[in-house]
């Protein structure tokens, strides 16, 4: 599995690239969202795990521009801010899944299952 792992900070990048480590061969990085969408157009992965909340590109636009690219593109959001309202932006964006970053587990969880 490869998967494009979209964080700004750099300690909860490490962190979750060894978490996701248990489940991809490849690991590419991505610091935000402008980025991301460069390292998916040249390699796209089957999964994209990224923060909501980066500058100068956010995860809510870096997604809608990855979906125009592919509409069948796999995007798991994850962020400190789990209101309704974060969540409903990251639905409509095109996440498949939403996790807080108190809660990773969770996503371990899901990434396992696929």
């Amino acid at each position: 599995m490869k998967i494009l792992l979209v964080e700004d900070n750099d300690e909860m990048r490490r962190l979750l690239k060894s978490m996701l480590a248990t489940f991809a061969n490849e690991i590419y990085e991505a610091s935000d969202g402008g980025e991301a969408v460069e390292l998916y157009r040249v390699s796209p992965p089957d999964w994209v795990v990224m923060d909501v909340f980066m500058k100068p590109t956010d995860g809510l636009t870096a997604a809608a521009v990855m979906k125009t690219i592919n509409p069948d593109a796999r995007i798991i959001f994850v962020s400190n801010h789990t209101d309704k309202r974060t969540r409903r932006a990251a639905q409509a964006a095109g996440g498949i899944a939403f996790f807080g970053k108190d809660d990773l587990l969770s996503l371990l969880a899901f990434l396992a299952k696929q």
